[in-house]
């Protein structure tokens, strides 16, 4: 019995050295990636910067005539893609960043109501394309501020919105509310969507995942909108949840907590 009980104490031992070590190269692999991440997107944002800024000069006709009108128009779509992956190289940035614990916010106190608002502007001519509407049930001028990253929470949104947007069928809504309450600001962004299943919630908001309607033509997308809104919000002291069924829509809930000085002069 005496072996016995050694033997299994051994075991026991040996399979949490196991553990120690599967731990340690699983958080070694995770540091990799985000050096990677954040190395390639460093490699990336200047060869991006060039084709934007060039193929602005050629769309605008700075040098002199084009020539060929078609060629401005070709410039107008080079700039427009060039834009949008140096976008995404941005966010992956954030995200590498954030996963190492080195993104820093840039915080001010701001109108978190502006902010949807100016994603609602930004997305109003693919919503109307797409046959969707987007409301507001309540006045986004009247939510308390925050203090936070204008940039970062406003792309958040965006992101947000576009995804909305993206998985509601033409004749769908997109609804934003909102419920400050115990210093707390809640932003509802509610769809009638496809939806998705529920087990698919935890993994959605892992970068680079995207659920399988994502990767016919009407869905495409990188993966990175979730997760950088995920992120961006608990960096600001908050939580994204989400809630969704098939056939029935997702609803995203934010909660931000309200700026101190926002709270002094309500009281």
């Amino acid at each position: 019995m005496t072996q016995s009980i050694s033997e299994r104490e051994n075991a026991l031992c040996d399979a949490v050295e196991a553990m120690e070590i599967a731990k340690d190269e699983a958080v070694r692999a995770n540091d990799a990636k985000s050096q990677f991440l954040s190395n390639m997107s460093h490699e990336l944002r200047t060869p991006l910067n060039a084709v934007v800024g060039f193929s602005e000069m050629i769309e605008q006709q700075v040098l002199g005539p084009v020539g060929v009108p078609r060629y401005a128009d070709y410039a107008r779509d080079i700039h427009g893609a060039g834009n949008h992956l140096l976008g995404l190289v941005e966010r992956m940035l954030d995200l590498a960043q954030a996963q190492s614990h080195r993104l820093v916010l840039a915080r001010e106190q701001l109108s978190p109501g502006a902010q949807m608002m100016d994603g609602i502007v930004r997305l109003m001519p693919f919503a109307e394309k797409s046959g969707v509407r987007m409301v507001f049930s309540d006045d986004p001028e009247r939510w308390p501020h925050i203090d936070g990253d204008s940039i970062k929470l406003r792309q958040a949104f965006f992101n947000l919105l576009h995804n909305a947007v993206r998985f509601t069928p033409a004749g769908g809504v997109v609804t934003i509310s909102s419920n400050a309450e115990g210093g707390k600001l809640t932003i509802s962004i509610a769809d009638s969507g496809i939806g998705m299943e529920p087990e698919l919630l935890a993994t959605v908001v892992r970068p680079f995942h995207r659920m399988r309607p994502a990767f016919d033509g009407q869905h495409q997308g990188a993966g990175l909108g979730l997760p950088f809104a995920k992120v961006v919000v608990e960096l600001h002291g908050g939580s994204l949840a989400l809630e969704s069924h098939v056939g029935q829509g997702t609803i995203v809930t934010i909660v931000l907590p309200v700026a101190a000085r926002t709270l002094s002069s309500a009281a």
